[in-house]
């Protein structure tokens, strides 16, 4: 396979069904380069190592959900709502790949564990977002003045349960929501602005 034939995404495509067979330890270049019946070399002219093959990867996951997560800044509604909203569709998100691919899912765990530099930089995508909805919510005067910056990860700390893999096996207990309504109504009570008796959050 050689050409347009061949491409950055199709070899991210078979290395994921490659790890996903091997594990990311034992799993090489080589044995990607062997399911798509080309030369190792031909893999290294897109990817010059594994740790960018792996990097890639990564980001690519991560980016998929992101970009899902930037939809919801659009979604018509009042700050605390949209916050809200924001953080259910990460779990939602998350909790589905959990339980539709659960072998996918722990792969890219175990691979975000080694590709510390490329999950910060999601990190720091997903507190843009919060800190643009957080944002909002000052200046329509719905949550008290704060470093918005700072609330935005705060608010991320205190949802950690919610949407690190970490966590998944809770993701199917009986009483997430419960939970889930709990810590957000923590979170309501130190973001709102209380002062401003016209708005209902």
């Amino acid at each position: 396979m050689t050409g347009p034939s061949l491409s950055k995404e199709l070899i991210l495509d078979t290395a994921e069904q490659v790890l996903c067979r091997f594990g990311s330890d034992k799993a090489t270049v080589v044995d990607v380069a062997k399911s798509l019946k080309i030369s190792h070399a031909a893999v290294y002219r897109y990817f010059p190592n594994k740790a960018s093959l792996l990097n890639a990867l990564v980001e690519r996951w991560l980016h998929n959900i992101a970009d899902s997560m930037q939809l919801v800044l659009r979604t018509p509604g009042s700050a605390s709502e949209r916050l809200r909203l924001w953080f259910e569709t990460l779990l939602n998100l998350k909790r589905a790949k959990l339980l539709e691919e659960p072998e996918l899912f722990a792969l890219y765990f175990s691979l975000s564990e080694q590709t510390p530099q490329v999950v910060a930089a999601y990190t720091d995508s997903l507190l843009t977002q919060i800190t643009q909805l957080i944002d909002t919510g000052i200046t329509s005067q719905e949550f008290r003045p704060c470093n918005s910056q700072r609330t935005a990860i705060a608010v991320l700390h205190a949802m950690l349960r919610f949407r690190h893999p970490a966590h998944a096996q809770s993701w199917t207990s009986p009483t997430l929501q419960q939970d889930f309504d709990d810590v957000w109504q923590l979170i309501l009570s130190g973001i709102a602005n209380t002062s401003n008796t016209q708005q209902s959050i």
